[in-house]
């Protein structure tokens, strides 16, 4: 019977004894020292520093925008002045409800971890790059107008002063401005007047 209890003492110590599954640190712990826990009960945080991740969130109207892939560009509130570049390296299959309201969960990695120090909960502000040109001809948006079979055209003023309705074929474009792949050329004077 000695023999019994002192394997069941032995046993109950090994099942006592917590094995982290990777290397990190310890960032919380959620109960006390000799305190009975149940099977499931979260007993600490740990956090794991090969890989920082950014957790934001985003309007589920933004999903048919979003890949993985994506760049991102992320200003910590400890350093405002400091842009840091990402990627989007996850985005969750469910939504998550965020002050009432539903929201895609994304996850974004840095590209270079940042030699500033970083903690874990920290407010950040992300934007999602979906797509970027470099060295572009870009016209205001008001100036774009829509042709009836659906092309798009601009007013393109001419040396006598008068307006000539010139074909454009369009890229990118955001709430100001719009890429023209075609049609333009640098220097090209184009109405903005609200039709």
């Amino acid at each position: 019977r000695a023999l019994l209890a002192v394997e069941k003492a032995q046993w109950t110590m090994e099942q006592s004894i917590l094995t982290a599954p990777v290397d990190g640190i310890i960032t919380r712990v959620a109960v006390a020292v000799g305190e009975r826990v149940a099977a499931g009960t979260e007993v600490l945080t740990l956090a794991v520093l090969d890989e920082v991740l950014v957790r934001f969130y985003l309007e589920e109207t933004d999903m048919a925008k979003l890949t993985n892939g994506d760049s991102l560009e992320i200003r910590l509130e400890a350093y405002p002045e400091q842009v840091f570049r990402g990627t989007i390296v996850r985005i969750d299959p469910t939504l998550v409800t965020v002050s009432g309201s539903p929201a895609i969960q994304v996850w974004g990695a840095f590209d270079l971890l940042p030699a500033q120090a970083l903690l874990e909960g920290m407010s950040a502000e992300v934007e999602v790059i979906a797509a970027e040109a470099q060295d572009t001809l870009l016209i205001p948006l008001q100036a774009l107008r829509r042709t009836q079979d659906g092309g798009y055209f601009v007013e393109v003023l001419q040396d006598d002063g008068t307006f000539v309705d010139t074909a454009v074929m369009i890229g990118l474009q955001d709430l100001a401005n719009v890429q023209i792949l075609s049609g333009l050329q640098l220097g090209d004077q184009v109405n903005t007047a609200v039709r």
